[in-house]
């Protein structure tokens, strides 16, 4: 995780001439498996560096997901998820972006009338076990506004595939907001 961090930073053009951008973001993502829906919810930090018509957005993000055994017992999926999305405006205020992702597994917890259980809880999914990673992609249709203060208020619909999160390879959504301010 902290080689693909420094590697996206690393990997950002005329870093004299651009402008950076930090803050955070709320989101809730939703999967289909096994004939239901598993929805979750994300919160994260995102760094923007923009130069032009072009940025590139690297934000990390504690996701969880709640699902739910056979019997109808919850179990939360915990991951972290890290993305590098190329992000290129079609107007002032709409983008589009493309980049990979990562995910990593924290483990599954459940919760019962003793409170919450991080210990030996057997988690639903087989990608959701502790220490797994999986490579992915995230693709983003998002809209940016810059207010006066120069705070930027950002809002977008994301969908990922393969990570933690996402489960298998087709595109699961996201809708997301947040805020980021310029890094002076």
């Amino acid at each position: 995780m902290k080689r693909f961090v420094i590697a996206a930073l690393l990997a950002m053009p005329s870093v004299a001439h651009a402008q950076f951008e930090f803050g955070g973001q709320l989101g809730l993502r939703s999967r289909s498996e096994n004939g239901k829906t598993v929805n979750g919810s994300q919160f994260g930090a995102v760094l923007v560096h923009t130069n032009g018509a072009t940025a590139q957005i690297v934000d990390l993000a504690i996701v969880q997901m709640r699902n739910k055994t056979a019997a109808g017992a919850a179990v939360r999926e915990n991951s972290v998820e890290a993305s590098l999305l190329i992000r290129r405006a079609l107007t002032h205020m709409i983008g589009v972006g493309l980049g990979p992702a990562v995910g990593y597994a924290i483990g599954c917890a459940s919760r019962d009338v003793s409170g919450v259980d991080y210990g030996d809880v057997l988690c639903v999914s087989d990608f959701a076990i502790r220490g797994t990673v999986r490579i992915g992609y995230a693709i983003q249709l998002d809209i940016a506004r810059t207010l006066r203060t120069g705070a930027v208020v950002r809002a977008g619909l994301r969908g990922t595939g393969l990570t933690v999160a996402s489960g298998s390879a087709s595109p699961k959504p996201a809708l997301w907001a947040g805020l980021t301010l310029p890094m002076r």
